[in-house]
């Protein structure tokens, strides 16, 4: 099983910085506790174009 994260890009202001925080602060950090309570790995994409074709993209890197 596999945890993701799935951004669909807008026209929000403070885009960039939300995104930094997930796959810097936030990704890491959850990803550091997982073992702890037996977590699977989280994993985060922002799509910003096809759905279908990112997301099966992603999902085969993972």
């Amino acid at each position: 099983m596999i945890n993701l994260i799935i951004e669909i890009t807008g026209f929000s202001k403070d885009k960039a910085d939300k995104k930094w925080y997930v796959e810097n602060r936030w990704l890491p950090a959850v990803n550091e506790v997982r073992d702890v309570y037996e977590m699977d790995e989280w994993f985060f994409i922002e799509i910003d174009g096809d759905i279908k074709t990112e997301l099966k993209d992603k999902i085969a890197i993972i």
